[in-house]
């Protein structure tokens, strides 16, 4: 196992890095029902730095007697975990987050049991609290801010970036997100759209496959009929949209791609095929499979249309229902 896999622990789903010289932003977190000035900067919160602070402090749980910050075997955050889980996952935060902290600050003051404690109550500025806000740094080299990320993360006060949708992450106002990390991400987002707005404006030359294309990953309704306005609006929606962008922009590329070869012009072709043939009632689907006639066409048109570029006979039952 590599140091970095060692250095990682598993939070629910997301796995927080904690090599050295990790960074951590917080980010705003999106919001569908905020005023669309929010909106556009992805927050319900002010950007400003001195507007938008959401201050967390340690939670004392009086039913188990603990403050539930999910260093301890016995904290409430972890009871969804089975036994074996949270043994393993005690043990990382054991080895990562608590000996760390203690090496530098001293022992005693992450006693999960103590009510009196003057570190996790907040009696001043030295007491346990985080001050979140846009921007804020988290850097893994300190042993204290390792400490508040975790908390932060594990009671569900900072979503996790990708995660952000989920519904335990609701409450949280901000996200936090591996600075490097989001940087080669955005780098990598801004080179396919180049890449897909170049693809689009090159393939209008050719509009007969480029609406083979656009039908194939899912812009269904587009003819030479279209104004190209209309195009141009829809398919700008289509690679930009806020869930699925990234995933179609990449589909539309490699549709495109097909698009160079015989076998994949075949493969577009009989797909725009087989969606009329099925409306026509021609192609039928027995249980789970697609069947035109006797023959199997597989689970979805897709592979019946991915079949056909690669068996004539397929081809050839396909092309003879054909008007």
């Amino acid at each position: 196992m590599t140091k970095s896999l060692k250095k990682i622990i598993d939070i629910k789903g997301y796995s927080l890095d904690l090599s050295e010289d990790v960074i951590y932003q917080v980010v705003p977190k999106y919001d569908a029902d905020a005023p669309d000035g929010f909106k556009n900067s992805r927050t319900t919160k002010y950007l400003d730095d001195q507007v938008g602070v959401n201050t967390v402090e340690a939670v004392w749980n009086e039913d188990v007697g603990i403050w539930d910050t999910g260093l301890h075997e016995g904290s409430p955050v972890l009871s969804d975990m089975s036994s074996k889980d949270r043994d393993t996952f005690i043990a990382k935060v054991e080895e990562l987050v608590i000996k760390p902290f203690e090496k530098r600050y001293g022992e005693g003051k992450l006693d999960p049991k103590d009510i009196e404690s003057k570190f996790w109550n907040f009696v001043n500025d030295s007491s346990f609290h985080v001050d979140l806000k846009n921007g804020k740094l988290f850097k893994t080299s300190d042993p204290q801010q390792v400490l508040q990320l975790f908390i932060c993360i594990i009671n569900r006060s900072l979503a996790p970036k990708d995660l952000e949708d989920l519904p335990e992450y609701r409450s949280a106002q901000f996200c936090i997100e591996n600075r490097d990390k989001a940087r080669d991400v955005e780098q990598e987002k801004d080179a396919l759209q180049i890449d897909t707005i170049g693809k689009f404006y090159t393939l209008k030359n050719n509009p007969t496959v480029l609406y083979l294309i656009l039908n194939y990953i899912g812009l269904k309704g587009i003819t030479a009929d279209t104004p190209d306005v209309t195009v141009n609006q829809r398919f700008k929606q289509f690679t930009e949209n806020k869930r699925d962008g990234y995933s179609n922009q990449k589909n539309f590329l490699e549709a495109a791609e097909m698009s160079e070869n015989k076998k994949g012009m075949v493969e577009l072709g009989v797909f725009k095929e087989l969606q009329t043939l099925s409306k026509k009632g021609v192609v039928t689907k027995d249980r789970d499979i697609f069947v035109i006639g006797d023959m199997q066409l597989g689970g979805s048109l897709k592979q019946g249309a991915k079949l056909a570029s690669q068996k004539a006979a397929v081809l050839t039952e396909i092309n003879s229902h054909l008007e």
